[in-house]
């Protein structure tokens, strides 16, 4: 809660480190005014960055948690994030502060509520590696070695239920399933939240797609880069915070090549913004296939390695 200097003799409350710690840095504070309250102090929200015209985000002193009245979204705990966006040192500051993520081959429940529930539901899942349908529906996919696959990822089926004839994937929170009948509706069903995506390795280098077949297909393709899914249309906080926390330097954005080009351009502009120290480059699948789920595996690394 204090310095860690041992040579300090007097006890300095948290209240007064926060506001040493931001003036230090040259950070520029408000404790009174518009969005300012007791207990709290304003700084411009470096998410935000330039398009924050005041000072909308707020910092708890005591417990250190933070939110942005501009965008709800950015929120979370601890100010070590906050100072590595700024490109800024806590020192010697003390924090409690876990940006920790859940593998993905183990989904975690943020709602402790229904934890036991969705973990009794995980658990009742069985290996998709001893599915014939699910072996046959990743040849089918163009995955090179679906046995390999399927434990690679750790992904699961279920023999009856809402599950069933399902290829189940685990994200950092939940899982989603993808149909593997053609005439199965929807496509995509979910037990997750805004918190989850699908990543695979450690490279700082990430190839950030829509879906986790995508990102699967590239995984099992190289395991140069880093491979990540968004899982659908949205670039999650979560996400940009895991990319940050990360310490990721370069991101490598490749969107079905039928999105559209608004769209994409949307996409860009928020990892560009939100990662300010990041790299971002725009990939084009290439003209004959939609995504790299379409590719088979040699495809993905003859196409990849022609682009590094």
């Amino acid at each position: 809660m204090y310095f860690s200097d041992k040579l300090m003799q007097t006890i300095v409350p948290r209240k007064q480190n926060i506001r040493a710690l931001l003036t230090r840095n040259g950070i520029e504070w408000h404790d009174k005014g518009a969005n300012s309250s007791s207990g709290f102090v304003n700084i411009k929200c470096p998410i935000c960055g330039n398009s924050d015209p005041s000072f909308h985000l707020t910092i708890n002193e005591e417990e250190l948690w933070w939110k942005c009245f501009r965008n709800p979204s950015h929120k979370g705990k601890g100010i070590g994030y906050l100072f590595r966006i700024m490109g800024k040192s806590v020192g010697d500051f003390m924090e409690t502060e876990s940006y920790s993520r859940p593998k993905v081959v183990e989904p975690k429940f943020r709602d402790l509520s229904l934890e036991k529930q969705r973990t009794a539901i995980w658990n009742s899942f069985k290996p998709a590696e001893t599915s014939i349908e699910a072996l046959e529906y990743l040849v089918a996919r163009k995955f090179q070695n679906p046995k390999l696959t399927a434990k690679q990822f750790n992904l699961k089926v279920a023999n009856v239920g809402k599950w069933s004839s399902r290829l189940i994937i685990p994200l950092t929170e939940g899982w989603t399933a993808r149909a593997m009948r053609e005439r199965m509706s929807p496509r995509y069903l979910a037990e997750a939240s805004d918190a989850s995506f699908f990543v695979s390795g450690a490279a700082p280098t990430v190839l950030l797609w829509e879906g986790p077949m995508d990102a699967m297909k590239v995984a099992s393709a190289t395991t140069q880069w880093s491979s990540a899914a968004m899982c659908g249309f949205r670039i999650s906080a979560s996400l940009l915070n895991y990319f940050l926390e990360k310490g990721v330097t370069n991101v490598k954005f490749g969107p079905d090549s039928n999105a559209p080009v608004s769209l994409i351009q949307q996409q860009l502009n928020q990892l560009r913004t939100s990662l300010p120290f990041t790299k971002v480059d725009l990939l084009h699948i290439p003209k004959e296939f939609k995504d790299c789920g379409e590719m088979t595996e040699s495809e993905v690394r003859l196409w990849l390695y022609s682009l590094s």
